[in-house]
């Protein structure tokens, strides 16, 4: 019994004595681990990241674009937004037309889930905002017939966490 009570008064002193020394924390990146059930399973990730890789970049153009487009037309008129969202809308038909128009339809739709996640609106809002009410319905009517919800909000935690899982791999460089 006297052993344990010096065994226990040695580990009580060395543990308050490395209580009171400084000490030192290093932030670890966040590794996310994949185990995968079968080889398909990870086919369909390899080509959702292949994917997300190809349309995040548009994604935060459309980002970019949209943020500056919202200061400068605060405080303008109708016409005067009007007219400045025609141009950018024209601008980017320029620059990103071709390669917009070679996107497949699961790139589509992962492009208007990062536009979501990225400019925090939906892709229904968005058109709605900018380019009136009934062309917004329009769009929802067409994204309807392909199986696309444009008012569908992004989930990061749910039903889109593997995009989210995605774009943390690609922004901290491990993809």
């Amino acid at each position: 019994m006297r052993y344990l009570f010096f065994i226990f008064l040695f580990l009580f002193r060395f543990c308050y004595s490395q209580t009171e020394e400084p000490t030192i924390h290093i932030q670890l990146p966040q590794i996310i681990i994949y185990g995968f059930k079968s080889n398909s399973e990870k086919e369909k990730w390899n080509k959702l990241a292949r994917n997300v890789k190809k349309v995040l970049p548009y994604a935060r153009i459309a980002a970019r674009e949209y943020n500056q487009l919202n200061k400068e037309t605060i405080g303008k008129s109708e016409r005067e937004k009007e007219r400045m969202t025609d141009e950018v809308e024209k601008n980017l038909k320029i620059k990103f037309k071709g390669e917009l128009e070679s996107l497949t339809m699961s790139q589509g739709r992962i492009l208007l889930k990062l536009i979501d996640r990225e400019c925090n609106v939906t892709a229904y809002n968005l058109v709605k905002d900018f380019k009136g009410l009934f062309p917004a319905i329009f769009w929802q009517s067409v994204g309807i017939v392909f199986n696309q919800n444009l008012k569908s909000n992004y989930d990061p935690s749910g039903k889109d966490r593997e995009i989210e899982e995605i774009v943390y791999l690609i922004d901290s460089g491990q993809f």
